[in-house]
């Protein structure tokens, strides 16, 4: 729930309900989806349709609870925890010829690691620089650079990396100020083709 990945969650409520009044489907965790409204309900739920009253979170989104595993026909998800804040989730995506894992959120885990290994193309979270920061120890946060190069190069070459800093590289995201071994980092506002 933290800002930096569902950021977006309140535009999109808005641009539906000024767009369609349909409210958008939205699937997750069920304890996930009723935590999202207590985040979301300071800035959505004064009303501006005729009559006013209260907003509430069904008139944006049309939730749908999933448990680790959920088949949506044309692909499938599965989900596990992190080792990060409490209840911070890694996902897999499973297309029947390609699976795409996503680990935004983690510290080191190699039962992550091994979790995330059959996927095609992985996503995952990278910290560079120091690990002793903000008062604690960023190892139980995120996954310093040194603990991924430990890893097998086929396991670097389908990583791209994410959630680094801009001091992660120096002038451009192309030239890495940082020993980032057969990882690629990903880049905003790059398009990938997936397969």
């Amino acid at each position: 729930m933290h800002a930096d990945h569902v950021g977006g969650l309140e535009e999109l409520a808005y641009f539906q309900y000024y767009k369609t009044e349909n409210p958008v489907k939205l699937y997750g965790p069920d304890w996930l989806l009723q935590d999202i409204w207590s985040h979301l309900r300071p800035a959505l739920e004064p009303s501006v349709r005729e009559g006013g009253g209260l907003a509430n979170f069904d008139w944006f989104f049309d939730p749908v609870p999933i448990d680790h595993f959920h088949d949506f026909g044309d692909f499938k998800v599965s989900y596990t925890y992190t080792r990060h804040v409490p209840r911070t989730l890694a996902f897999k995506f499973d297309f029947g010829n390609f699976k795409l894992g996503y680990a935004p959120d983690t510290g080191f885990d190699h039962n992550l690691i091994a979790w995330l290994n059959e996927c095609d193309l992985i996503i995952h979270d990278a910290w560079f620089g120091e690990t002793e920061a903000l008062g604690g120890n960023i190892r139980n946060l995120h996954t310093p650079i040194a603990d991924l190069l430990t890893l097998p190069e086929d396991f670097q070459r389908k990583t791209l990396l994410c959630h680094y800093a801009d001091t992660a590289y120096s002038d451009s995201t192309e030239n890495p100020s940082e020993e980032i071994g057969a990882y690629r980092l990903l880049q905003q506002g790059k398009v990938y083709k997936l397969v």
